[in-house]
């Protein structure tokens, strides 16, 4: 989805819950994806990206995933990527909390 998908999401709602600096960080979300699940349900996505996945890349990925389901009435999971991850997300990686992808470094590369 592109940034004026996620406004028209928060346009049709009333957001005047949420401060004004965590709807403009939905806003700029690094991804989100409409995907289909097994049973071709509607599903999103929403993930976070850094070099080193961190606290502050899962507590955003986490509350970008809920503010879609809210806005949408569909579930959303909340996911990060990098080449590496901050160890303080080992449990929430593990206990499927937040779902780890990894970018190899090579793929960072510039050929």
């Amino acid at each position: 989805m592109v940034r004026a998908d996620l406004m028209r999401l928060t346009e049709r709602h009333d957001v005047s819950d949420l401060p004004r600096g965590a709807l403009r960080s939905f806003h700029r979300a690094d991804l989100v994806m409409q995907v289909s699940d097994e049973e071709g349900g509607q599903r999103y996505i929403a993930v976070e990206a850094s070099f080193t996945a961190n606290g502050r890349d899962s507590r955003r990925a986490l509350r970008n995933a809920e503010l879609m389901t809210r806005f949408t009435g569909q579930p959303a999971i909340a996911a990060v990527a990098g080449v590496r991850y901050d160890w303080a997300l080992k449990d929430q990686i593990e206990f499927q909390r937040l779902y780890w992808y990894e970018i190899p470094s090579e793929d960072l590369e510039t050929e």
